[in-house]
């Protein structure tokens, strides 16, 4: 909590150091101000310690600034995302505090970056418009699966912050098509980067996991085989079943990207003692939805 200091003159002598002292406690004791401590601006004479001395008293806090600082009016309560977060987590964590831009912090609780809704949208738009990088993505399966909240009955997921390139198909053609399409992919080497993505359709499900695709998603919670399992984890194939259609499910898998990747990074921040006056030259032309507090003493 923002502390209320009760502060004599400058160059203190002993009667506006124990007025300090005695008017903190008094405030404190009432109830007035619970925050209240005794200051001061100035050293204290040898007079003074020794008065302080005999009554068995701390000297009041030194203020070397009294004017407001970045600290004192910043806000403390604040929503913020992790490194980590998932486009999805992330946007309705700003969606319900209704705000459009947020810190990000590492695992070690340190500041990283500066989300905005502007970056999320790079997480769900491709950069290019032809070509395989529209249909691949740099994702966890573990946080995928946990975006879909998807049933895994394959091989064993990774680690939740082991993001791979995948690269989506979507089994809605023939058989036919989608047989020729891994083919392909085998030929050229990618197939054990794919993921496909299909309903009901137990032959394409075969055809993925003989190919030896990276993962395989049913959608729908329709049905998997168990020789299809079996298959599965004899080679290493991820499966995972979850209750959208395919439409639906394409698109939250883009949702299950980490916020790390669009998250501003090149930022400024301010010091907690930063006086208000002085950021408001400072800033006036930077262009940033909010500016981070450090604490001066360690800056995190």
């Amino acid at each position: 909590m923002i502390p209320f200091y009760v502060i004599g003159h400058k160059n203190p002598d002993t009667d506006a150091i124990c007025s300090a002292i005695g008017y903190a406690s008094l405030l404190r004791a009432v109830g007035e101000e619970p925050n209240a401590i005794a200051a001061r601006c100035g050293e204290i004479s040898q007079r003074t310690k020794w008065v302080l001395e005999r009554a068995n008293l701390d000297a009041p806090t030194l203020l070397h600034d009294v004017r407001v600082n970045a600290g004192m009016v910043c806000h403390r309560s604040i929503i913020k995302a992790n490194a980590s977060d998932t486009f999805l987590t992330a946007y309705r964590r700003m969606l319900k505090a209704e705000i459009r831009c947020v810190p990000v912090e590492d695992s070690e609780g340190n500041l990283c970056g500066i989300l905005r809704y502007i970056h999320l949208l790079k997480l769900l738009l491709p950069a290019d418009t032809e070509g395989l990088s529209v249909r691949t993505i740099y994702v966890s399966l573990g946080k995928l699966a946990d975006t879909l909240q998807a049933e895994s009955l394959g091989a064993i997921l990774p680690d939740q912050e082991a993001e791979e390139d995948l690269i989506l198909l979507v089994g809605a053609s023939s058989q036919t098509t989608v047989n020729n399409r891994l083919l392909k992919a085998v030929s050229e080497g990618n197939v054990g980067q794919f993921l496909v993505i299909c309903g009901d359709r137990p032959i394409v499900q075969r055809y993925a996991i003989d190919h030896g695709a990276r993962a395989l998603l049913v959608t729908g919670n329709n049905p998997i085989s168990a020789d299809i399992i079996d298959l599965a984890i004899s080679k290493g194939v991820i499966v995972l079943r979850c209750s959208q259609d395919t439409a639906s499910a394409s698109t939250l898998i883009r949702c299950s990207r980490t916020v790390r990747h669009v998250m501003e990074t090149d930022f400024q921040t301010v010091l907690s003692n930063e006086p208000i006056s002085r950021l408001r030259k400072n800033l006036a032309t930077v262009d940033q939805d909010l500016f981070p507090v450090l604490d001066s003493t360690n800056e995190k």
